[in-house]
């Protein structure tokens, strides 16, 4: 699953605790990369709670009825399309992906299950979501899962040494946290 890391939202979660009080006024900021900051942190909060849904209902990685794709060598999205075995086909080769929302300021292009289930979690975090489309953020997708390339790996006496290659806005303490149990301190 393609989460965002625990480093999106700050120390301790500060980052999405600052973004709700920023959209409710308790806190008031003029610093534009600050406020960017805190959107950044809600827009991908809310993705990890979509995500995490389709991980319990096993549609991450297969997509779902009213699923918006991209295409695996571009962030191009197409769809929804009427399921059929051409896309599931293709969704299996690793050509096309499902995608999750980041919200802001419009609908959501899925449609049926997928759109259901995002207005589902939406609706149970109105100050975020309420926030993001007052900031007028354009809505965009995010593909739900991704594929470490390179990988490898080697013991170094009793630890294990992995390495790989992560595609853009893609986090290594991801990969890590579906591969191991790490404790607080990520070791």
């Amino acid at each position: 699953p393609n989460y965002f890391g625990d480093q999106r939202f700050g120390r301790e979660g500060n980052n999405l605790e600052q973004a709700r009080n920023f959209y409710t006024g308790e806190l008031k900021l003029r610093d534009r990369f600050r406020s960017g900051l805190l959107h950044s942190s809600a827009r991908s909060w809310l993705f990890n709670q979509v995500l995490a849904e389709r991980v319990r209902q096993q549609t991450w990685n297969t997509g779902a009825p009213g699923e918006v794709w991209m295409l695996a060598e571009s962030d191009s999205i197409f769809g929804p399309e009427p399921d059929s075995a051409e896309l599931l086909l293709r969704c299996q080769n690793g050509a096309i992906d499902p995608t999750g929302p980041m919200p802001g300021d419009g609908e959501s292009p899925a449609a049926g299950q997928v759109k259901e289930l995002e207005d589902q979690v939406a609706a149970l975090f109105p100050e975020l979501t309420g926030g993001l489309a007052r900031a007028r953020l354009k809505p965009a997708r995010r593909r739900l899962r991704l594929r470490p390339l390179d990988l490898d790996y080697a013991f170094d006496g009793d630890n294990l040494v992995l390495g790989f290659a992560l595609g853009r806005g893609q986090f290594a303490t991801s990969v890590l946290r579906e591969l191991a149990d790490l404790d607080a301190t990520g070791s």
